[in-house]
């Protein structure tokens, strides 16, 4: 069971990551947010003029990290359980910061589903380290 867990954890973890480092890098590219159909107009209650920096934000907290996590899991590096459970909670902070900071959330769906991600994570972490 403890195998299938870590498995599917690493495919949430290698989803994540790919995902992120997709929209990461059309961010940087893109500023604008054109090329993900995000209008500039999402920014106006954050900080931000345009996604450069949400995009570099992304790419270094839910992009190459979680890439680094998923190979470490699949070797099982000691603790590898503390870094899964570390992402899960990492990415829930990314989303409330989301919400905190632009109620008008451009992807429901996708906000409600990356939030079930962050649940499973955490939960795979807790329930692989008690093994």
């Amino acid at each position: 069971m403890n195998k299938n867990l870590r498995l599917v954890a690493v495919a949430l973890l290698f989803f994540l990551g790919i995902s992120a480092l997709f929209g990461s890098y059309q961010l940087i590219i893109d500023p604008t947010g054109k090329s993900l159909q995000m209008p500039l107009g999402l920014l106006k209650p954050t900080p931000f003029e345009n996604y450069l920096i949400p995009g570099i934000l992304l790419f270094l907290t839910n992009g190459i990290p979680v890439i680094l996590i998923g190979f470490i899991s699949i070797k099982k590096i000691d603790h590898y359980e503390y870094f899964i459970i570390l992402q899960g909670g990492i990415l829930f902070l990314w989303l409330n910061a989301e919400l905190i900071i632009n109620i008008d959330f451009y992807y429901p769906l996708a906000l409600v589903s990356y939030y079930i991600i962050a649940i499973l994570l955490m939960g795979f972490g807790f329930k692989l380290r008690k093994s």
